[in-house]
């Protein structure tokens, strides 16, 4: 009998029988996945306008008009939009937290 090894993909998981048999999950995320992150962010971004200063409010606006153009943005203005968001989201406490948990996937995402 050979080293016969099998590979099988089931969705986010891979399974590998024979040799040193293993199993993965694999969670790649397409560019889809992107667009719909910087999208509820902007989102969240308009529910958290309201609990944070008149300062941080305009930077708000501004990062989301960044974010909005996604990848398309101006090189390292999208990273500078999504800091900012983090560090506002951080700063603003409980209320920031949705908003800060979709900017760090945004990040994560976008290998930032």
């Amino acid at each position: 009998m050979g080293n016969s090894i099998s590979n099988y993909n089931y969705g986010e998981q891979n399974a590998q029988f024979g040799a040193n048999s293993n199993m993965t999950v694999n969670k790649s995320q397409g560019p889809g996945d992107t667009v719909a992150v910087l999208r509820e962010m902007v989102a969240l971004i308009q529910e958290l306008r309201s609990q944070v200063t008149p300062a941080d409010r305009a930077a708000l606006d501004e990062s989301a008009s960044v974010i909005r153009q996604g990848e398309r943005a101006e090189p390292g203005a999208l990273r500078r939009a999504i800091g900012a968001v983090i560090g506002i989201a951080t700063m603003a406490g409980t209320v920031g937290g949705p908003v800060l948990d979709v900017a760090l996937k945004a990040k994560e995402l976008l290998g930032m």
